[in-house]
């Protein structure tokens, strides 16, 4: 007869326990509607919360509906804002303050300049949304 707590042994706690994954609150801006739908979709079907804004001066807006940030995700080039604009200003209104990637195609962006600002890291266009997945999770 299998031990309690082996799977053999039927354990559902144990089982959830060890197959627990953590799904996040993830705010996405970008104004490339493609990426913000790709990404929406994706991240969602992996059971994550998420919500988007593609005009990053609207982000008041956005911050003021949604309760937690878990991981917030944002284009660096974007009219009015670009992306250290926005970290700069989410660092003064969320607290806690979220994970922060910079999402980008330059190679002038280093991830040292992202953590230098307080943020996490970049995201570096074209991206695959396992690499996203694996590193917002980790």
């Amino acid at each position: 007869m299998p031990k309690e707590g082996s799977l053999a042994g039927g354990s559902l706690s144990y089982l959830c326990s060890f197959f627990y994954v953590s799904y996040m609150n993830i705010l996405l801006i970008d104004d490339e509607l493609d990426i913000l739908e790709l990404l929406e979709e994706e991240l969602s079907e992996l059971g994550h919360t998420v919500s988007t804004c593609s005009n990053p001066s609207e982000i008041v807006n956005y911050i003021s509906e949604i309760k937690k940030v878990d991981v917030v995700i944002c284009d660096n080039r974007m009219p009015d804002m670009d992306g250290f604009s926005v970290l700069a200003y989410l660092k003064d209104k969320l607290k806690p303050f979220p994970k922060f990637f910079l999402l980008t195609g330059s190679l002038e962006i280093t991830n040292e300049d992202v953590l230098k600002n307080g943020g996490n890291g970049i995201i570096r266009k074209p991206f695959s949304v396992d690499e996203v997945n694996e590193l917002i999770s980790s």
